[in-house]
């Protein structure tokens, strides 16, 4: 592991985001974020360009999740967690890969 950010909003004691970043032997980078969504927040979403690829539904360990596969790019899985925690999964990872990483994490 190379890379591990923590973000604090100004004004409070205590981290609600983690970032890990990961670089494999070609240069390839995947990252995987959570961040705790507070009783109020504002929108949080991801959006990908209609015919740029393609959304499924999946399930990550019983909780509905959001696989986005586009074109080019990063593939992207999202979901919330009981307590409030939003997971995302970002990198250039087929759809087996990434929703095997998704199902590791409890």
């Amino acid at each position: 592991m190379e890379t591990i950010r923590l973000f604090s909003p100004n004004g409070k004691n205590y981290y609600n985001n983690v970032q890990f970043e990961y670089v494999n032997a070609n240069n390839e980078v995947f990252n995987i974020i959570q961040q705790k969504i507070e009783e109020e927040s504002a929108g949080i979403k991801v959006e990908m360009t209609t015919g740029s690829g393609e959304y499924k539904d999946v399930f990550i360990n019983g909780h509905a999740a959001i696989l986005m596969t586009p074109m080019e790019g990063n593939t992207n899985l999202e979901w919330l967690t009981d307590d409030r925690i939003l997971v995302r999964i970002s990198g250039r990872l087929g759809e087996s890969e990434i929703l095997k990483l998704g199902s590791s994490l409890k």
